[in-house]
């Protein structure tokens, strides 16, 4: 039984390693900056486009925070 949970948690273990290798890292650094501030800063891909244009309209009350940011930096993100 010990060498079944031994062998199980090194199949989870490699498996989330590959996990890792497949999820792109954020490259931009104003996104790393600003969003990675209070957060994680996520992949463009983590939400579809029109979720991004809401949140990024809508950051004087983002989660119950002003997160607003200057207009061109707005312009920034969204396009990243």
């Amino acid at each position: 039984m010990r060498y079944i949970v031994m062998i199980a948690a090194l199949v989870a273990f490699a498996f989330q390693a590959r996990a890792d290798e497949r999820v792109p890292r954020v490259t931009d650094p104003l996104v790393r900056k600003e969003c990675g501030a209070c957060h994680m800063a996520f992949q463009p891909a983590f939400l579809p486009a029109k979720s991004w244009d809401k949140m990024l309209g809508e950051l004087s009350n983002h989660f119950g925070e002003d997160a607003s940011l200057p207009a061109d930096q707005v312009s920034a993100i969204r396009a990243y």
